[in-house]
């Protein structure tokens, strides 16, 4: 066998090489390649390859005939049963107890909450039951499937949301340098998605920007980027609090144009944090007063 990068393998490391490519033959071709189970292998290996009958290919023995391949749908298993309807069964079987699942996982949500405690549910035996079997089942899906009861951003988040904050270094030359959490616009940027962007919109800044979360919000981005992107020396650094303040929409009503409007807004100087022989000193603003 001929790997892509053009390495040439043969008998047990072919096998290796196979297996490794196999998900659930991979833990085995990790045992292969132990001490003493390598070698062993190679043994019993040349042992075959040196007694096994060869007839060798020539244009008389080498003829091709297709197989003829059998329809699921004419495969019975049982008498009215195919292995079309096993197929089938099977993908039902496994979209209805994701479903279920589910329903039992988003037991906890907050909606459910609510009509548990407005019909006088919440609390009881039965609701404490349900709740603690719905905790366990969820231990498990979250790492298998991902499901999980947590309630997306949804427009109720951005209530009060009044102030986009920005970090920008601020190098020896004088010059800023945008960090890639908020560019220039006030927008996302190519840092800030996932759980970065949950941290940065809703931990660091708020509706309410507490300012505890926010020294240790931009005391994180800061370090992480000065260490992975610039490769920055915590010794003696600083970093620019860049506020801009916007509207936040009011009855979620549609405006024209509003999002432009916002990218308008000039950057307001929110203050600056330092950072002294590795250690986070914060001058930021009173932000909710600008």
């Amino acid at each position: 066998s001929v790997d892509k990068k053009g390495i040439i393998y043969s008998g047990v490391d072919t096998y290796i090489q196979v297996f490794k490519r196999i998900f659930y033959l991979f833990p085995l071709a990790m045992v292969l390649k132990l001490p003493g189970i390598y070698l062993l292998a190679k043994k019993v290996y040349a042992f075959i390859a040196k007694n096994r009958t060869t007839e060798r290919c020539t244009e008389e023995n080498c003829g091709y005939n297709p197989p003829n391949v059998t329809e699921d749908n004419t495969v019975k298993l049982l008498n009215n049963f195919t292995v079309l309807d096993l197929k089938y069964s099977t993908i039902k079987f496994i979209v209805k107890s994701l479903f279920i699942i589910q329903l039992i996982i988003i037991y906890k949500s907050p909606v459910l909450t609510e009509i548990k405690e407005s019909i006088g549910f919440k609390d009881t035996k039965i609701d404490q039951y349900i709740t603690r079997f719905s905790f366990d089942i969820q231990a498990v899906t979250k790492k298998l499937f991902g499901s999980t009861e947590h309630g997306v951003f949804i427009d109720d988040h951005y209530k009060g949301y009044n102030h986009i904050i920005a970090i920008v270094y601020l190098n020896k030359k004088g010059e800023e340098i945008w960090l890639p959490i908020i560019n220039k616009n006030g927008q996302p940027s190519y840092y800030n998605y996932g759980t970065n962007w949950r941290k940065m919109s809703f931990s660091t800044n708020n509706g309410n920007i507490n300012i505890k979360n926010l020294n240790s919000g931009v005391r994180d981005f800061t370090a992480f980027w000065a260490n992975k992107s610039m490769k920055i020396d915590l010794v003696d650094a600083k970093f620019l609090i860049k506020v801009k303040k916007i509207e936040s929409l009011k009855d979620w009503k549609w405006q024209k144009d509003f999002l432009n409007k916002q990218i308008a807004k000039p950057w307001m100087d929110g203050g600056y944090i330092e950072w002294k022989d590795k250690k986070f000193i914060s001058h930021i603003k009173d932000i909710e007063s600008l």
